[in-house]
């Protein structure tokens, strides 16, 4: 659904303009990569922004106001909606009538059959990731004459998809069954992954996760110069659709590596064995599929690098880009009000990858040594059950006086100033942006070594192991206790900041990126053939 429109008679056409796909995050969400993208597209005032927000549902307010270069706005929800053309208001009701009513179960076998069925074959298969953009190709172009909803309902759909799921089960159980021969090993009945049928219940979520995560094929894809993912990661399908039908290049950027994170999530998840499996190949196809057909990859560090080489992109291809913060609104803010207590403090949004428990307990373990500490976390829940979990941590140490949770704040500069020590305990991260903000304030940072943390923090701060509360309080404690150092490693850290991680910087990279692409431009439309 187009949210926004601009015909720009404020200001003069942009250079040229670029396709910026986003997924959970900017403009409804805050965090890291929200603030990444909003400080690029500011920072590139005579460039043209089309926004493509993938959200998990259609009831979000915009957490950003947008700037004036952002000349277009469209948002795909995932979920809240039983089709496609609920959120499209944009699209005249005549056409959705007249895509439904020429949806025939003819067509829908006939022409979009084949590409289903090959697009699940390869799925299951650790297929081609180039044919399997060409086969997203192809049900776009189906999507823009026929239903997406009515096409998904239909019995042939729903038939192919269980023959195929199955045939995956069959051919991956040969395969293991045949690994444990050649080990002369026996097949228990108590093995887990012994061959089973896949459910009719287990079929239809896996069927469910297909017409949710590519609800966007449904929707047109905005034409620009360039486009650019903020993810490898199912918001970047319209890039590849669009290298594809207008051959423009495609960059993408990976903030945390998606595959990893996802596999994380998975871990924690409630699913099936039948349910995991089908979802983890999906991501996975499509992640290979971004990195497949991005001309350039951008990680915001360089420990992203080994997943992405690992995993099929050409090492000519990548070109690390870090994160970059005002150096005059984040500096050293010597006269702020704060409070008498020695004080840590965290910015993290709240959820399971902040690992923000193994902070409750590093304060914990902290108080012991020195009582009068405090510890303050800024920013908001965006898992509530995890966040009412911390809440009960915190309550059972009986940390109430010791640990606050502050809420989000609107002035993070002011918070870092109000700080002794800033502290870091996730599981994963990309590039932080609340490292290189507090280190741009003359804050000492202790945080876990996850990421490209240590990229950012080098020797002017402290990283430890993740999931490790002693080891994060044991540093904070030889912080706290030692101002002299405090000072030094702060002064180290604003250099450092200022040396390598400005907002001028990072934008002149991304400037040059872009430039470097549109010169370099080679046409690359692929013709589908079924």
């Amino acid at each position: 659904m187009s949210l926004l429109k601009r015909d720009s008679p404020k200001r003069p056409p942009g250079k040229f303009s670029v396709l910026m796909a986003t997924e959970g995050t900017y403009p409804f969400h805050g965090g890291g990569v929200s603030t990444w993208c909003d400080v690029l597209l500011r920072s590139l005032p005579d460039v043209d922004f089309k926004l493509l927000a993938v959200m998990m549902n259609p009831f979000l307010r915009q957490h950003y106001e947008l700037p004036e270069n952002v000349i277009e706005l469209a948002g795909t929800p995932l979920w809240g909606v039983e089709e496609p053309t609920e959120y499209s208001v944009n699209i005249p009701f005549s056409q959705v009538h007249e895509a439904k009513r020429a949806t025939s179960e003819q067509v829908i076998e006939e022409q979009f059959i084949p590409l289903f069925r090959s697009f699940v074959r390869q799925i299951q298969r650790n297929g081609d990731p180039t044919l399997i953009g060409m086969l997203l190709y192809g049900m776009h172009q189906f999507f823009r004459v026929f239903d997406y909803n009515v096409t998904f309902r239909s019995v042939h759909v729903w038939r192919v998809f269980r023959e195929e799921l199955i045939s995956g089960v069959q051919d991956e159980h040969a395969s293991y069954r045949q690994r444990l021969l050649e080990m002369g090993i026996e097949e228990r009945d108590d093995d887990p992954l012994r061959y089973t049928v896949p459910s009719i219940m287990e079929t239809t979520d896996c069927l469910r996760y297909v017409y949710r995560f590519l609800t966007i094929l449904g929707h047109p894809v905005p034409q620009a110069d360039l486009v650019h993912s903020a993810a490898a990661a199912f918001c970047a399908i319209p890039c590849i659709i669009a290298k594809q039908a207008y051959g423009v290049p495609f960059i993408l950027t990976e903030h945390g590596v998606y595959l990893r994170e996802q596999y994380l999530s998975l871990g924690r998840g409630d699913f099936t064995y039948h349910s995991k499996r089908f979802l983890m190949q999906l991501i996975t196809s499509i992640v290979y599929c971004c990195y497949r057909f991005a001309d350039m990859v951008s990680p915001v560090c360089r420990y992203n690098i080994r997943w992405e080489e690992q995993h099929g992109v050409p090492t000519d291809r990548i070109r690390v880009i870090y994160n970059g913060v005002d150096p005059d609104r984040f500096r050293p803010l010597p006269n702020i009000a704060r409070d008498s207590r020695p004080t840590v403090v965290t910015m993290a949004l709240i959820f399971p990858l902040k690992d923000i428990a193994t902070l409750i307990r590093a304060a914990d373990i902290t108080r012991r040594q020195i009582p009068n500490v405090l510890f303050q976390l800024y920013g908001a829940a965006s898992d509530e059950d995890y966040y009412k979990s911390c809440q009960r941590l915190r309550e059972r140490l009986g940390l109430q006086n010791t640990f606050h949770f502050m809420g989000r704040t609107a002035n993070p500069e002011q918070a870092y100033n109000t700080a002794d020590v800033i502290a870091l305990s996730s599981l994963s991260e990309a590039f932080p942006f609340t490292v290189v903000e507090a280190m741009m304030c003359g804050k000492p940072v202790i945080a876990t070594d996850v990421g490209g943390v240590s990229e950012a923090i080098g020797d002017s701060g402290v990283v430890v192991r993740s999931r490790n509360p002693e080891a994060l309080a044991e540093g904070i404690i030889a912080l706290l206790n030692n101002p002299e150092r405090r000072v030094e490693m702060g002064e180290d850290a604003r250099n450092r900041a200022l040396t390598y991680f400005t907002t001028e910087r990072f934008t002149a990279q991304y400037r040059e990126a872009y430039e470097f692409l549109l010169r370099n431009r080679v046409s690359q439309i692929h013709e589908f053939a079924a």
